[in-house]
């Protein structure tokens, strides 16, 4: 089983599994601080504003709320690196970062990907529309770059994902007793309850991105004074 660089090399330095998460988890947010400063230096900002910008990038709501989880921390930084990869290509026409950013976020985790390139695409429509080439021709082409680059990423972590993504889908949360794919997919959703109106304004500011739904009940989520069914990965902010 693959799982995080930070946890691999910190299980070689002690016997203790929790001192080796707690070792992982602090590399962790200083190297998802590290990606998101390099980032912002490569799209020229400045130093300041850059350092600035990686420390509460490093301490955000979703590192704090997902520290017992270190699988779930490596999205963190490698979100930045994925982006970085692509100013990378856009403006030196350095390929080669890409590739490497997928086959490792692939190999962890195939969902991860699909997550991030939904971010990753709204941040290059974002970019393009700031630069100087917005013609059809060229957009065509670095989207072509990129998913060319993607499949090479994808093929290169093929020796890892393929046995992940197997186990990922016949997940009991997936395809077992406690998925409710085949429940969801034939609601309307313009009938649905009207508490769970309040929980998808509340997911707009929600750090849980993938979401448990275990016993999920929507009333009992809207309140943040009540003791019951708390979630605190929902509205994070509603409780600092």
């Amino acid at each position: 089983c693959v799982t995080d660089i930070f946890i691999t090399i910190a299980i070689f330095f002690t016997t203790n599994l929790y001192e080796s998460l707690g070792f992982a988890i602090i590399a962790q947010l200083l190297c998802s601080g590290m990606c998101f400063y390099w980032l912002l230096r490569e799209i020229k900002i400045s130093g300041f504003s850059a350092v600035m910008a990686g420390f509460m990038y490093a301490f955000c709501g979703y590192v704090l709320l997902t520290m017992p989880f270190p699988n779930l921390t490596t999205d963190v930084y490698m979100l930045p690196v994925l982006m970085l990869a692509y100013e990378r290509l856009e403006q030196k026409k350095s390929w080669w970062l890409m590739p490497i950013a997928v086959c490792y976020v692939v190999t962890l985790n195939a969902f991860s990907l699909f997550i991030m390139t939904i971010f990753l695409g709204l941040y290059i429509l974002f970019r393009f529309f700031q630069g100087e080439d917005r013609s059809l021709s060229h957009f065509v082409a670095l989207i072509g770059k990129l998913a060319l680059l993607y499949l090479v990423g994808v093929l290169m972590s093929s020796f890892f994902s393929v046995n992940n993504l197997i186990q990922m889908i016949e997940s009991p949360r997936v395809l077992g007793e406690n998925s409710f794919f085949d429940k969801l997919k034939n609601a309307d959703v313009l009938f649905v309850k009207f508490e769970a109106f309040f929980v998808t304004i509340n997911r707009f500011f929600s750090n849980d991105i993938i979401g448990v739904g275990d016993n999920y009940k929507a009333i009992t989520y809207i309140s943040p004074i009540s003791s019951e069914g708390m979630n605190y990965f929902e509205s994070p902010i509603l409780f600092c």
